[in-house]
């Protein structure tokens, strides 16, 4: 019954923080009945000159009470993983998780989701996947979580599950740079996984360290990279060249170790602060002695490298082989390339 026009007679801004399902439907409440918005927690809003912000609202201890996402609000087919080319026919996004236990220096995650990873069931999970796949035919899926494998318990069996419904869903997710049991990449692959990301961000022991991502996190990334291309998952890695401590040589470090653990693709980015993160509040210190048209160039310098040698050429090849439906974006992909290293 609700009414978005009501809206027009209120001249205020609103903005919702962290999460939102609790406190959008508190505002709608407030919106046809008081319009007393310090009645509503988790928001800021002016009255007049002022910015008012109302207490915080506690973090949501239930995933599994969050209704589905309405799919029917938007066209599906207008919907597709360009970049992935393991991605076919009909594409959706989920997460089981919010929350991240890191704190990187350089990422807002924790900031907005909390540190405490709070899980979904398995259960419910499942249950969306069998949902989308029955009533929008998805048939692939890219979880959003920001790493997956941080809970090998529940990610043990939420493939045990997938596997044992035969629900025929690929899917592509996040991974952390940690211990990863072989077999546990077999059953990964078993239950749909067939493309794997991880922000390694960097080579650098030391850098690792500074930016609180755990100093052997780049040695476990290349052991999981050297199984799962044997099982034959597509691989997808981030670098962050500008953190703190990078010098040239780091930077070669990162050169490096793309070339050598060989992911299918490779991106390499100039850091940039997000609000949030630790690194924000030191936007304007100087971190490197790296200027930003040094780190600007390094960056092409990187993409230049990993893609412009035969064995790069030979994968697209492969990939674009393996999934013809691709092809289309042939052109896209080759304009970002030739974009960031021009």
């Amino acid at each position: 019954t609700f009414q978005p026009k009501i809206f027009l007679d209120y001249e205020d801004v609103l903005v919702c923080h962290g999460e939102g399902e609790e406190t959008i439907k508190d505002m709608v409440h407030i919106l046809e009945t008081t319009k007393n918005w310090n009645e509503v927690k988790g928001i800021s809003f002016k009255k007049e000159l002022e910015i008012i912000t109302t207490e915080s609202r506690p973090l949501i201890k239930n995933l599994d009470t969050i209704p589905f996402p309405d799919r029917d609000a938007i066209n599906i087919e207008d919907y597709h993983d360009h970049y992935n080319l393991n991605s076919k026919g009909r594409f959706s996004t989920l997460i089981t998780s919010r929350g991240c236990p890191k704190g990187c220096s350089y990422c807002s995650s924790s900031h907005f989701w909390g540190e405490m990873v709070r899980f979904r069931s398995v259960d419910n999970v499942i249950e969306e996947l069998v949902h989308i796949k029955k009533n929008y035919n998805i048939k692939y899926v890219d979880i959003l979580d920001d790493m997956i494998n941080l809970n090998q318990k529940w990610l043990n069996e939420f493939c045990d599950k997938l596997i044992e419904i035969k629900l025929n869903i690929n899917w592509s997710c996040n991974m952390f740079p940690t211990k990863m049991p072989f077999e546990l990449l077999k059953k990964m692959k078993r239950a749909g996984a067939n493309t794997l990301k991880f922000g390694v961000q960097s080579a650098s022991e030391e850098i690792l360290d500074t930016i609180h991502r755990g100093a052997k996190s780049a040695e476990f990334a290349k052991k999981i990279i050297h199984d799962a291309r044997h099982l034959g998952f597509i691989i997808y890695l981030d670098f962050i060249f500008g953190l703190p401590g990078e010098t040239e040589e780091t930077i070669k470090q990162n050169i490096n170790f793309a070339l050598s653990s060989n992911p299918h693709v490779a991106k390499f980015y100039k850091l940039e602060f997000l609000e949030g993160s630790e690194l924000y509040k030191k936007r304007n210190s100087k971190i490197t002695d790296l200027s930003d048209k040094e780190l600007e160039n390094f960056c092409k310098i990187a993409w230049k490298k990993f893609y412009l040698r035969p064995q790069k050429i030979l994968d697209f090849i492969w990939m674009y082989g393996s999934n013809p439906s691709k092809l289309v974006q042939i052109f896209r992909h080759f304009n970002v390339i030739k974009s960031v290293t021009k």
